[in-house]
């Protein structure tokens, strides 16, 4: 059983750990590239806001994920 604290935890220092804790690669590495991408384009503010909005989604979808793959096994 994966732990919803570790995961939360993986993906708030960074986008996409999170998801690899879960075995999701394909979509951990994906989140890690846009966070990349996103952190090079900050100094304009829809940089920001898209670095904001992969960080929030990438915490509550790996979270969610945890629950999900808690409550099938």
């Amino acid at each position: 059983m994966k732990n919803v604290w570790v995961a939360g935890f993986l993906s708030l220092l960074m986008p996409g750990i999170g998801h690899l804790y879960l075995g999701k690669v394909l979509k951990g590495v994906v989140l890690i590239i846009l966070n990349i991408v996103f952190i090079t384009t900050m100094s304009t503010l829809v940089g920001l806001l898209f670095f904001l909005a992969n960080w929030i989604y990438a915490i509550i979808n790996s979270v969610r994920m945890v629950r999900f793959i808690n409550n099938k096994s």
